[in-house]
């Protein structure tokens, strides 16, 4: 595991296991057509994943479930994770993929 430092918070790599979509993440529907899934699962096959995924400090995915989702899929081991407060994002944005 290793940690990078970026906008006061620490990027770490972590198991795609150990994260969980947040209890409101249903409230935000994200279907995502079937043609853009697939070239999306591949590209994360290719490249891994590229953007952190947000997660409060209980390990809930605030924001990054489709790329939570194709880590599990194509079976990564480390995901880059940044850990935020919820109260952090709202001062800044609300996420897109609760």
């Amino acid at each position: 595991m290793y940690s990078k430092h970026q906008g006061g918070s620490a990027m770490v790599q972590r198991s795609p296991d150990s994260l969980r979509p947040h209890e409101a993440h249903e409230q935000v529907p994200l279907k995502m057509p079937d043609e853009q899934w697939q070239g999306f699962l591949e590209d994360v096959r290719q490249r891994g994943v590229v953007e952190p995924i947000l997660v409060d400090g209980e390990g809930r995915i605030l924001d990054g479930v489709h790329r939570w989702r194709a880590a599990m899929e194509v079976g990564l081991s480390q995901v880059p994770v940044r850990a935020v407060s919820y109260t952090h994002l709202r001062a800044h944005e609300t996420p897109e993929h609760l």
